[in-house]
């Protein structure tokens, strides 16, 4: 299923829409902006990348979004939890970027705002570097007062193909564009479980 997934995605015909940094998302309302810490610049670059939309709150929006799907039913039986509802899947690619190397990393963010608590699940499509970088803060809807001006990284994922990452989605993260290899693609899952409801 891995070779699949990254053959579905890795070919000259799968359709890529340009973003030009991941702080303008247009999902990010004007207080989450407001609400952003004042991290220590010194370390973000903030990089250009490639998305495709899987699916949004108006639903599936791919062809692909069958096998995502799946990518996630193996999800839910391996840490035992039923979704919910899906808020978001989409596929982000990042390339080589000038000023990257083994300490930044790409602007702190959570994926969503949403009004109840929600899942975030990162699975890395083909062999890459360029890790996930996890924060000791979380994201308080309308209010950044408990947030830290320097918030300290408490953990590292590195990209391996058909390995994945599931964590709380108000946690602050970030990526880091890859330095060996010329792509670095994740597709990230945000939603809901019965338990969360």
């Amino acid at each position: 299923m891995q070779d699949e997934v990254d053959a579905a995605i890795n070919n000259d015909m799968f359709p890529w829409y340009f973003m030009d940094s991941i702080r303008t998302q247009r999902e990010y309302s004007q207080q989450y902006l407001k609400d952003i810490p004042k991290w220590d610049m010194s370390k973000v670059v903030d990089s250009f990348g490639l998305i495709h939309l899987v699916h949004s709150r108006s639903g599936p929006n791919s062809p692909i979004f069958d096998m995502c799907r799946h990518i996630l039913a193996h999800v839910e039986k391996a840490e035992n939890f039923e979704v919910h509802e899906i808020l978001r899947i989409r596929i982000r690619r990042t390339m080589r970027t000038p000023d990257t190397d083994e300490t930044t990393y790409n602007t702190p963010h959570v994926d969503l705002i949403h009004d109840k608590p929600f899942w975030t699940f990162v699975y890395y499509i083909e062999e890459s570097d360029g890790q996930t970088i996890f924060f000791d803060q979380t994201y308080e809807k309308g209010s950044n007062a408990s947030l830290k001006e320097s918030p300290k990284i408490i953990q590292t994922v590195p990209h391996t193909k058909g390995n994945g990452v599931l964590f709380d989605g108000f946690r602050y993260h970030a990526g880091n564009s890859p330095l060996k290899y010329v792509k670095r693609t994740v597709i990230n899952f945000d939603f809901t479980t019965k338990e969360s409801v």
